[in-house]
């Protein structure tokens, strides 16, 4: 916020020290809140630079303020959280025209690792059942998905998961006759980028406890998509579908086995497969 310039003086008014009038102030602070905390000498002998600076020095305090507030009252509803719990009663849903009220509960707020032992814990070993009606076409992503990739992605273990299957072009293939279950190669990092976005939508409708790919996509966005690792490779896109086929794989994998660990704690499955 800038000074304004003091208004011609009234007539009648008797100039001070650098020229202000009693109008003077009295002009300053109705344009100025601030200045209402300072004596009519304090600002008689201060320059109009100075008064900018203790102005500016004051508007940031009060951010800092209004942010501490802010952290304050995140630290407050964290620490709430312990000992504040919602009663869900029982109901019906059936995901698509009767939801129950529990859906609409706030996010988990604790780790991705705690959230996703948990959803394996109550889901146990069995798949949700496969659907490909998730409205992708609210965000623009309709038909990209192959129904291949739909049915793999609910299976909570699943090793044949591809993000090929969330190609638009492999879904216009299929549909001018190629063959079931097979899926072209990407062929740029650009329809890579698309089908990693196309598969991370597709988890947070379907799976929002499974976070994987979340990761997966900041470690992509991290490292400019192994900019670096691929400055010298022609195919780009290949060694990247082929390094997230791989994780996902590999996270199927862990995933049966941290499974098995939650049936039998005293297992030391877990250990033997980690290392």
């Amino acid at each position: 916020m800038v000074i304004a310039s003091p208004s011609s003086r009234q007539p009648g008014a008797k100039p001070h020290q650098h020229g202000l009038s009693d109008s003077d102030i009295r002009c300053l602070r109705e344009k100025h809140s601030f200045l209402c905390d300072f004596s009519d000498s304090f600002i008689r002998n201060t320059s109009i630079g100075d008064l900018m600076k203790i102005q500016s020095t004051a508007l940031k305090a009060r951010e800092i303020e209004r942010a501490r507030e802010a952290e304050d009252k995140l630290a407050i509803n964290k620490a709430a959280l312990m000992s504040t719990f919602t009663t869900v009663k029982e109901g019906r849903d059936n995901r698509q025209t009767v939801l129950h009220p529990a859906r609409f509960l706030a996010g988990a707020a604790c780790s991705s690792t705690r959230l996703w032992l948990a959803a394996r814990e109550a889901v146990g070993d069995s798949s949700f059942p496969a659907v490909s009606s998730y409205d992708m076409g609210a965000v623009g992503l309709a038909g990209h998905v192959l129904a291949k990739g739909w049915a793999e992605l609910h299976n909570l273990a699943s090793n044949k998961l591809s993000v090929k299957q969330f190609s638009i072009n492999n879904c216009s293939s299929r549909s001018h006759g190629k063959k079931v279950g097979e899926e072209e190669e990407l062929q740029d990092v650009g329809e890579f980028r698309l089908a990693l976005r196309v598969m991370r939508t597709a988890f947070a409708l379907a799976l929002p406890c499974n976070h994987s790919v979340l990761a997966l996509e900041g470690f992509f966005f991290q490292t400019s998509f192994c900019a670096s690792d691929l400055v010298t490779v022609e195919k780009k896109a290949w060694y990247l579908v082929k390094f997230t086929d791989y994780v996902l794989g590999q996270n199927a994998d862990i995933k049966k086995v941290l499974w098995l660990w939650l049936r039998n704690p005293a297992s030391n499955t877990l250990i033997k497969t980690m290392y």
